[in-house]
C-alpha cells in the first residue's frame, strides 16, 4: 500500500467486505489522493477487542520486504501467536511531509525508529493497549548513549533502520538488534562491534540499558548479531561509517568497555502510556 499525506486523501469506495472469523472482518476501499492524482487499493481490519483479538505490529528486517506469508509463519511457529489476519502496513508522518518515520514500541521496548526525526518534534502517535484501546498522544522521545560513562552527544541517530545515504543522513551511530534480524543492516566501510545486553536490560522507554562490548568486528559490514534465527537474542551491532564524526568513539573501545543508552519520554502526560504501550 503506498502511502497518502493525511490531508491529500479526498474520497473513498467501498469494494468489498470479507468475513475472516467470528468478530474479525475486512474491507476493501479505493482511496484517491488529490495531491498525488491516482487511487490505491487499501485493505482494512475490524474486531472488537472484547472478542479476545488485539492488535499487533510485526516488523521484518529493516531493509529488506517480507510477504505476508512469511511473516505470518514467523509470528505463529517462532512466537506461538494465533493469527487470524495479516495486513501490510506503513508508519508516516501525519502533518503533510509524508516522511516514513517508522517509529515501532512495543511493551515499551524500541524496536525501530529515526532518532534524529524525534528531536525537536512532536509526533502523533497512535498507541494500543494490550486490551485493545487505543490513545493517540504526543510523544518526543529523548536519547543519551555513554562509552565507559562518558556521555556520546547527539550519537545514536538510527535503531534498526536501514543504511541509506540516500534517505539517511551518515554521520551519526547506527544501532542493529534481533529486531532487524540477525545481521547488521549496515553498509560496506563501517566499523563495526558487537555488544551484550547485561543486567537483564533491554532498549526500553524510561530505562537505562547497560551493555558491554564482546568483539570487534571493525571495517567491515553487515556483522552477525547472533547465530541462532529461533532466539531473540541479548546482542546487539554499533556502527558508524568510516569518515564519521563518530569513528573515534568506536575504534576506542575495547572487549570489556561498558556502553548504556537511556531513553525516555519528554512529554509527560504521555510517559505511561508510551512506556507500556502495545503498538
Amino acid at each position: 500500500m503506498k502511502r497518502f499525506k493525511a490531508s491529500s486523501i479526498v474520497s473513498w469506495q467501498l469494494q468489498g467486505e470479507y468475513a475472516v472469523t467470528d468478530g474479525v472482518s475486512y474491507y476493501d476501499y479505493n482511496m484517491y489522493g488529490s495531491s498525488s492524482r491516482h487511487t490505491e487499493a487499501v485493505s482494512v481490519l475490524e474486531f472488537n477487542p472484547e472478542d479476545g483479538y488485539i492488535p499487533m505490529a510485526f516488523a521484518a528486517h529493516s531493509g529488506s520486504v517480507d510477504t505476508l506469508a512469511s511473516q505470518y509463519s514467523t509470528a505463529v511457529d517462532k512466537y506461538g501467536y494465533e493469527v487470524v489476519g495479516v495486513i501490510n502496513g506503513s508508519y508516516f508522518d501525519m502533518e503533510g511531509t509524508d516522511t516514513l518515520t517508522g517509529m515501532l514500541i512495543s511493551g515499551g521496548k524500541v524496536s525501530c525508529i529515526d532518532i534524529g526525526y524525534t528531536y525537536g518534534n512532536l509526533l502523533d502517535v497512535v498507541a494500543f493497549g494490550y486490551d485493545g484501546s487505543m490513545n493517540l498522544v504526543k510523544s518526543q522521545l529523548g536519547y543519551n548513549l555513554y562509552i565507559n560513562g562518558s556521555l556520546v552527544p547527539d550519537a545514536l541517530r538510527f535503531i534498526n533502520k536501514a543504511q541509506d545515504s540516500s534517505t539517511y543522513r551518515t554521520d551519526a551511530i547506527y544501532y542493529y538488534d534481533t529486531s532487524c534480524g540477525n545481521y547488521a543492516d549496515s553498509s560496506s566501510g563501517n566499523y563495526e562491534v558487537i555488544c551484550r545486553k547485561t543486567q537483564g536490560t533491554d532498549l526500553c522507554v524510561g530505562e537505562t540499558m547497560t551493555a558491554e562490548v564482546i568483539q570487534i568486528n571493525g571495517y567491515t559490514s553487515g556483522s552477525q548479531i547472533d547465530n541462532n534465527a529461533n532466539i531473540v537474542s541479548d546482542n546487539f551491532v554499533l556502527t558508524t561509517p568510516s569518515n564519521s564524526s563518530y569513528i573515534g568513539y568506536l575504534t576506542g573501545l575495547s572487549v570489556g568497555d561498558t556502553v548504556e543508552i537511556s531513553i525516555e519520554e519528554t512529554v509527560a502526560e504521555s510517559v505511561e502510556i508510551i512506556k507500556g504501550f502495545l503498538i
